[in-house]
């Protein structure tokens, strides 16, 4: 805790408890833990790129999109944090069962990254798979 008595570690415990609710891929968790944290609507931007990212949360991905709970999962929203930029979902979907689950519920595979110079080119979402993979 910092002299004004915020617990600096809260953030990240909170966070790992919410990718650990992902990686077990537990609806049900998921579920109650969305509606204890958060405001039905649409879903924080951290939470997205979590979901994304997780090892395949499937079941979790499956019941925001199949719109089993108060909270939209727009799955063309800018996962960046800067304005000047746009990543997809489907740009850092990690799992193949994620990739076939957004693209089934209407995820485009031909946006490509936006951004501001050279340092961010402008990629498909296929590129950024094999970027992964080493290519």
């Amino acid at each position: 805790m910092d002299d004004e008595g915020y617990d600096s570690d809260y953030d990240e415990r909170f966070e790992n408890y919410r990718r650990n609710i992902l990686v077990e891929d537990n609806k049900d968790k998921f579920l109650s833990f969305l509606k204890e944290n958060y405001q039905p609507g649409l879903l924080p931007r951290d939470v997205v790129v979590d979901i994304v990212t997780s090892c395949g949360a499937e079941k979790c991905a499956k019941a925001l999109l199949e719109k089993e709970t108060g909270y939209i999962f727009d799955i063309h929203r800018n996962t960046d944090g800067d304005s000047d930029r746009y990543v997809s979902p489907l740009h850092l979907v990690s799992h193949p069962g994620l990739c076939c689950l957004l693209l089934s519920h209407g995820a485009q595979p031909n946006i490509r990254t936006r951004g501001v110079g050279s340092d961010f080119p402008k990629q498909l979402p296929l590129n950024y798979v094999l970027d992964g993979l080493g290519y």
